[in-house]
């Protein structure tokens, strides 16, 4: 049986991490691993916002996390986004497991005092069954499950590398490209591939 717990500590997701970052490989979502998602809670979430993640455990797993924070808009009504940034975020779910953890997730919201009045789902895939399975299991059944729908292109790059894709390109596309980048090394960026993990962690540090 699952069972959700609804956290607004940061320092009360430790326990969670670990099962948290592998759902989001599972389920190829880099922008909703919790390193991601956290660092954008610390660094950059609106300051009136509240932090408020649900992670859905059966056992000692974690089958699913929905990651939001909250913020009351001048109506009075209470919405939870989606934390982070990127196109294509959403809840995550052991596969075939989605419709219990909405449920789950539903159920931690009804019996939260002061919990979300709507969910808004920005830049989830447009094909996401995330906002019918929130609306359909979610006990309270009026919740508001949104969603704002935005172009996000794919760049594919299988059978090729980053230099023969670009090389299919115009001059003009090239050209940009190039500058874009003198621009950026102008104000001290660099650029390096890391491609070991150690090479990630220094690159971060």
């Amino acid at each position: 049986m699952a069972s959700a717990l609804a956290i607004q500590n940061p320092d009360e997701l430790a326990p969670h991490l670990e099962g948290w970052d592998r759902l989001a490989l599972m389920r190829r979502q880099p922008y909703a691993a919790p390193d991601w998602m956290l660092s954008w809670w610390r660094h950059a979430a609106p300051a009136s916002s509240r932090l408020l993640v649900v992670v859905v455990r059966d056992g000692g797993e974690v089958i699913g996390v929905a990651p939001w924070h909250q913020h009351r808009l001048r109506t009075g009504l209470r919405v939870a986004r989606l934390l982070g940034t990127g196109h294509r975020v959403e809840p995550l779910a052991l596969p075939g497991r989605e419709g219990e953890v909405a449920g789950a997730v539903g159920a931690a919201f009804d019996a939260l005092a002061g919990g979300p009045g709507a969910l808004a789902l920005d830049r989830i895939d447009a094909r996401s069954p995330w906002p019918v399975l929130l609306a359909r299991e979610s006990p309270g059944g009026g919740r508001v499950a949104d969603r704002e729908l935005t172009g996000a292109p794919v760049v594919r790059l299988e059978g090729s590398t980053y230099e023969e894709w670009l090389r299919g390109h115009s001059r003009n596309f090239r050209e940009q490209r190039t500058q874009a980048r003198r621009r950026f090394e102008r104000e001290g960026a660099t650029i390096r591939m890391a491609e070991e993990p150690a090479d990630v962690d220094a690159a971060i540090a």
